[in-house]
């Protein structure tokens, strides 16, 4: 019995272990040798939506708007 939990925990492989690419390195995964796909035209990044503050937040200066736009 303990060897197999010696042989279960020797056999593990953690996230920082595991096989991975760097951002747009070179890969012969894809025919363009990118390891990464371009990015989808008209995406918008996190923490970047251009809009209406009430909509994104809730809220019109300090106080909570009254209905949702």
């Amino acid at each position: 019995m303990v060897v197999i939990g010696l042989v279960t925990l020797a056999c593990r492989q953690d996230m920082h272990d595991q096989p991975r690419y760097k951002p747009l390195a070179r890969s012969e995964f894809f025919g363009d040798e990118r390891s990464a796909r371009p990015r989808v035209p008209g995406t918008v990044a996190r923490g970047h939506l251009p809009g209406d503050p009430a909509l994104e937040t809730g809220k019109v200066g300090t106080g909570f708007v009254a209905a949702v736009p």
